[in-house]
């Protein structure tokens, strides 16, 4: 993971070659695993790392501003611990986009001035999952997922990693930096051809080894200009890394993070228990063949009548819910969720039809009709203890 991260810092600006904008990582998890250590050394490429990379107290603003500026070197952000969902959420879609957003100047109706487009890979660090972050937002959060590669630090490292070693090499890459920097990118230059081929090479290897598709885009661009910096690094002598093993480790990481993102998704069946559990006290239930004309009493138990708006039917003995449509759009939308997409999944999954009824039937609450999603739920239980 460490030499990941620090080859990061010579792929950057190889980003030009993938097509894309950037390819970001986060590390999360672990204190004194040497996370800060491995960015230093990343930005130490190219100028004093501790000024090359952003900390806790930076802003998103100041964050794509600085991206602006670097074009193509790496953008590093420390201890991001603190970020907000929605912040996470802009940061994955905004960093991809290669620039910061549209604004108006303070004194004009005019566009603020905005540099050309970067390309470039930025690597954060922080003690919580921006994934997890995404999901707290998002229902299906699989497009700023797949945006960001995360990587979970494993607090057992601390066994293994040299403290004085460690402790000794933070020291000296804030007083020794900048070194590599002109001669990587003459080498780069150079030998233009040759790099632009081993690109070409590593991405089918590693397209095929990972078994990636253009979903996973971001993933395999940016990986494959990681390995490809690992290569022109150890020809050029400023690293000395078994590229071979790091290629396997990628592999690896990669196939992990592929499974992690598919574990979240959102299946139909998942979205509609979700709804009747947030809305269970919300929910008629009631018997089919309850009539209004019998007593009240004896159409539905007290606990079953909705107390503060009615936002569905279920009819205990048939295992039928109808929703209104009107509020399962309103919930997914909440949810980030698209509606027309979970309506399709709906009718082909579960058979849900699309049809006018009267919610209160069988009570002497006499409603009109509503356009609702009717389907089959035989999970569902009688009462709300189920």
């Amino acid at each position: 993971m460490h030499q990941f991260v620090i080859c990061m810092g010579l792929a950057s600006p190889l980003m030009p070659l993938s097509g894309l904008f950037s390819f970001a990582t986060h590390l999360y998890g672990g204190s004194g695993v040497g996370k800060t250590t491995a960015m230093y050394c990343n930005s130490a490429m190219w100028g004093d790392p501790h000024f090359l990379t952003l900390g806790q107290r930076d802003t998103p603003n100041s964050r794509m501003a600085r991206g602006e500026i670097y074009k193509n070197l790496p953008l590093n952000s420390d201890e991001m611990s603190n970020m907000r969902p929605f912040d996470a959420s802009d940061y994955a879609y905004q960093i991809a986009e290669g620039k910061q957003r549209n604004r108006l100047q303070g004194s004009a109706n005019v566009e603020r001035y905005r540099g050309k487009p970067w390309r470039l890979q930025g690597c954060s660090s922080g003690n919580i999952s921006l994934h997890e972050l995404l999901q707290k937002l998002k229902a299906d959060p699989e497009a700023e997922m797949q945006r960001i590669l995360e990587f979970t630090v494993d607090p057992n490292l601390k066994a293994i990693i040299d403290k004085d070693k460690t402790d000794a090499l933070y020291k000296d890459i804030q007083s020794n930096y900048g070194h590599f920097a002109v001669p990587y990118i003459q080498y780069v230059i150079q030998n233009r051809a040759k790099v632009v081929q081993l690109y070409a090479n590593i991405k089918e290897r590693l397209d095929k080894a990972a078994d990636l598709s253009a979903v996973n885009r971001f993933y395999s661009a940016g990986c494959t200009n990681v390995l490809v910096a690992a290569t022109l690094g150890k020809a050029m002598g400023i690293i000395d890394y078994d590229v071979k093993r790091l290629f396997v480790w990628v592999v690896n990481e990669l196939i992990r993070a592929k499974g992690a993102i598919s574990d979240t998704g959102v299946d139909t069946k998942s979205i509609l228990a979700d709804f009747a559990r947030d809305n269970w006290g919300n929910i008629l239930k009631i018997k089919s063949t309850d009539d209004s004309r019998d007593e009240i009493a004896s159409l539905v138990v007290p606990e079953s009548m909705p107390r503060n708006k009615l936002a569905g039917r279920f009819e205990i003995d048939t295992k039928i819910l109808a929703i209104p449509t009107k509020d399962l759009k309103k919930y997914l939308v909440d949810q980030y969720i698209n509606y027309g997409s979970t309506i399709k999944s709906l009718k082909e999954d579960m058979g849900a039809t699309l049809k006018s009824v009267r919610l209160t039937k069988g009570t002497s609450l006499n409603l009109p009709s509503q356009y609702c999603v009717i389907v089959k739920m035989e999970e569902l239980g009688e009462t709300p203890e189920t």
